[in-house]
């Protein structure tokens, strides 16, 4: 049996519709630096009439990293501390992309700290993007043949709703950020999944074999039931729905803390949800 046809099988010969472990093999292969899968990405990038200003500046001994973002609409600003280990390819662009590991810890000042700032998001998030559409095509082309040359599935990777607060605030504010100012949270990540549903949509009519999403940062070591209730489960309805139509699997990878949140959201309030798999890796 092919890694392709094992790893199909496994998703479609699943007992039941409740939550369900990754079984060992899967997860052990697709970790060994086999090619067990790959993957397309949804890309959202930033409007062309958007323009990023850097400065670096040292204070106390620290590099410090100003970028400040102009829009038609408003200009917003951050701060973070430049340090030496920051990946190298992303210090070589011509600016720190707003999706970015290394920011969470190295804030000064964050983009979005009030709904004025949202002013911006259609230009850092746009929904229709012809350079986003050519960048995913070009993907998907490279990744398909690719995928049909090695006989594995080729999945759609989506990486929105709370997962982007990790990146976009410091670990010990993105919490405080969203009870503090729940309707402004809420706006901003909608506005992100619908960009990401949007693109979404397009590679679902390239065709692919299942779209597995990201959600190492949903999980009940950062929010409670309600909050992802509210903030995550109308994207996830969107996505389970399109992926339903399109009838391939939709695979939520969520990390730890999930196991205390199952409970709380089953059962799962989306409609015609028969055929969602919760899977934890």
């Amino acid at each position: 049996m092919t890694s392709k046809e094992r790893i199909l099988n496994i998703l479609r010969n699943t007992a039941d519709w409740n939550a369900h472990m990754v079984p060992r093999d899967m997860a052990a292969e697709s970790n060994a630096g086999g090619a067990s899968f790959l993957t397309v990405y949804p890309f959202v990038s930033p409007d062309g009439e958007v323009a990023v200003k850097r400065l670096i500046d040292v204070k106390g001994g620290q590099r410090i990293l100003t970028q400040k973002w102009v829009t038609p609409a408003r200009t917003v600003q951050e701060q973070l501390y430049l340090t030496d280990d920051w990946d190298r390819s992303e210090r070589r662009g011509s600016y720190i992309s707003l999706q970015s590991d290394f920011r969470p810890d190295r804030y000064i000042e964050f983009l979005f700290k009030d709904e004025r700032d949202l002013a911006v998001l259609e230009y850092l998030f746009p929904f229709d993007s012809p350079t986003d559409d050519e960048m995913i095509a070009e993907e998907y082309a490279s990744q398909r043949a690719l995928a049909d040359q090695l006989d594995v599935p080729l999945f759609l990777f989506m990486d929105a709703g709370l997962d982007w607060l990790s990146w976009l605030y410091p670990a010990g504010v993105r919490s405080s950020v969203a009870v503090g100012k729940p309707e402004m949270v809420k706006r901003l990540t909608d506005h992100i999944n619908h960009a990401k549903f949007l693109r979404m949509e397009r590679i679902l009519a390239l065709g692919v074999d299942g779209v597995i999403r990201r959600g190492l940062h949903e999980s009940g070591n950062y929010w409670n039931t309600e909050q992802l209730r509210t903030l995550a489960c109308p994207a996830l309805e969107k996505e389970i729905g399109a992926a339903k139509a399109a009838d391939i699997p939709y695979i939520y990878a969520l990390g730890h803390g999930a196991v205390p949140i199952l409970s709380g959201l089953e059962p799962f309030p989306v409609e015609g949800t028969k055929g969602f798999d919760l899977y934890i890796i």
